[in-house]
């Protein structure tokens, strides 16, 4: 399920340093099973794309065992509301974390809280 307005169930995560990036996952919508997590993590961009975006949101497969994510949608907006989409795309492709990528901080981020959470 995905979110139509930032709420208090948007949880900004990561360095959050003047002009960058802004990063949040919807800790309404985490889902457990076993040592997968399925949660939404938005974005909103310092800088609108050439495309006209200025936010995304993405489903993620999060594998605790082995650290890995996989983005199953991924939803862009032309605003920072996450408000009006404007493309979905489907992802097939698995991504592999780097220590230095918000992924791997999410991915921590997950595997740590997803076990307290009830199944």
């Amino acid at each position: 399920m995905c979110s139509t307005s930032l709420s208090a169930h948007w949880i900004p995560f990561g360095n959050r340093e003047e002009g960058s990036d802004e990063f949040f996952y919807d800790s309404h919508e985490i889902k457990i099973d076993r040592d997968i997590v399925y949660l939404w993590y938005g974005v909103k961009y310092r800088k609108q794309s050439e495309n006209g975006v200025w936010s995304s949101e993405h489903y993620l497969k999060i594998n605790c065992t082995n650290r890995s994510i996989k983005i199953l949608r991924s939803n862009y907006y032309t605003d920072k509301q996450w408000d009006k989409k404007i493309n979905t795309a489907i992802q097939k492709v698995a991504t592999y974390n780097a220590p230095t990528t918000v992924y791997f901080h999410l991915t921590e981020l997950a595997c740590r809280i997803g076990p307290g959470i009830p199944h």
